[in-house]
């Protein structure tokens, strides 16, 4: 994802991310450092938006 991406997005609960062919559920996202953080295995990781690639609902 470009960060021109990243700023246009309209952000919401339930949107999903695919990361390395995984489909991950987006738990927040930092705007401040154009960061997505996403849930894996239990466990919470903040990624560069350009790691980031939305699936589109």
């Amino acid at each position: 994802m470009k960060i021109s991406e990243f700023e246009n997005t309209e952000w919401g609960a339930g949107m999903l991310a695919i990361i390395n062919y995984n489909m991950l559920e987006i738990i927040s996202v930092d705007f401040s450092t154009n960061e997505i953080c996403v849930l894996y295995n239990g466990k919470s990781f903040w990624l560069p938006c350009c790691f980031v690639e939305l699936v589109n609902n």
